[in-house]
Parts: structure tokens; C-alpha cells; sequence
């Protein structure tokens, strides 16, 4: 099916191709993405940070098949034509990945897991809250942490959308069957009640008399 639907920012109101193999898989991102961004912000004291970056870098790898079990109609930039953006889902889930994800594991995971490890082998009595916070680039991270957690909030927003669509086509193919049995009931009322009883009932005798 091919459905206009209007998305968050950044990409508005846009074409969308898909059919309800493809929704499933966004169904299955969506739902992967809801333990990650969590009802509340993640908490300095309260959540570990290792845990989170693995946890991203986990969902990764999981969107990474999923484009794959999309297959190449599903893959293309985006195209422009008369009037209307066609969006591809693929290039939704690889601009999550692509723009946001990766660069902010490619920034910041091996360098804190290096940290970490460090950290547990030369003083493996402190506890994992204290560790995180001991760590030299801390503020930075945690701010760069926050703000990626607010743009996947975004993405899942997204895909919630796409998963919820409802086909229009199912509703016009109803409205055309719904309107074919009306005309064959009144076919039928006319040629087997109305046709043969003209005026209520009276036979041209009755009339004539």
C-alpha cells in the first residue's frame, strides 16, 4: 500500500510505501526501542551508563537485519515528485543509525568501556554508580547520552505512526462491494416485485375496468 502520512520533524508530511510484512518489522523496532528510551530521563545516580551503550549499540545490530528482512524496494534516498517526498523505511531506520547512533558509539563506547575496564581491574571495590561518575569526560557524556535518548524518543514516535496506519484502500474496496450488493438487491426488488406489479398490485384488467 502506499499511504501520505505526516511524521514528526524532521520529515513531515511524506509518502510512505509499505505493506503489513514491513509494519510488522517497524513494529518490532518500536518495541526494541521501548526499553532504551525509558519513561523518564536517564538518571546520573540511578542508571548505568555501560548498560545503556551496550543497549544501543545492541539495538544497532538488531535495525542493521531488520533493513535487511525489509529488502531493497524498501531502500533508496528520498524522492521528490510532484509535490509529494516519498520516503523509504530503510532510509528512516539508517538516518536513526547512521546520524545519531553510530556516531555517538563511535565517539564514546570504546573510550568508556576502556575506562571501565581500567577502572574494575585497579580498583574493583568501588562501586559501579561511583566509577561512572569518576570517569574524566563524564559531563560530556551524559549530556551526549540525554540528547541521543530524546532524538530516539523522536524515532519511536515514528515508527509508533507507521505500525498504526490503516490502509485506505481496504475502505474503498468495501465502499465498492457495499455499493455492488445494493445495486443486485435493487435489481433483483425491481425485476421480481416492482416490474410485475405495477401500481401497488393492480393487473391491467383492473385498470381498464
Amino acid at each position: 500500500m502506499k499511504e501520505i502520512v505526516a511524521l514528526p520533524k524532521p520529515f513531515g508530511e511524506c509518502l510512505i510505501k509499505f505493506n503489513k510484512k514491513d509494519q510488522r518489522i517497524i513494529w518490532e523496532l518500536y518495541c526494541e526501542l521501548l526499553p532504551l528510551i525509558g519513561v523518564n530521563e536517564i538518571k546520573e545516580e540511578e542508571d548505568l551508563l555501560i548498560d545503556v551503550i551496550d543497549s544501543w549499540d545492541n539495538f544497532s545490530r538488531f535495525a542493521i537485519q531488520k533493513i535487511k528482512d525489509l529488502g531493497p524496494r524498501n531502500f533508496g534516498p528520498s524522492i521528490q515528485k510532484k509535490g509529494e517526498i516519498q520516503i523509504f523505511l530503510s532510509s528512516i531506520i539508517l538516518e536513526l543509525i547512521n546520524q545519531h547512533i553510530q556516531p555517538f558509539l563511535k565517539k564514546w563506547k570504546d573510550k568508556f568501556h576502556h575506562y571501565w575496564n581500567i577502572s574494575v581491574t585497579q580498583n574493583p571495590e568501588i562501586n559501579s554508580i561511583k566509577r561512572q561518575l569518576a570517569f574524566p569526560e563524564y559531563n560530556p557524556l551524559f549530556k551526549d547520552i540525554l540528547e541521543l535518548q530524546r532524538i530516539i524518543k523522536e524515532y519511536s514516535e515514528i515508527f509508533y505512526i507507521i505500525c498504526q496506519i490503516t490502509s485506505k484502500e481496504k475502505y474503498i474496496y468495501a465502499a465498492v462491494i457495499i455499493a455492488i450488493a445494493a445495486t443486485v438487491i435493487f435489481l433483483i426488488l425491481f425485476y421480481t416485485v416492482i416490474l410485475p406489479s405495477p401500481l401497488g398490485g393492480s393487473d391491467i384488467s383492473d385498470i381498464a375496468s
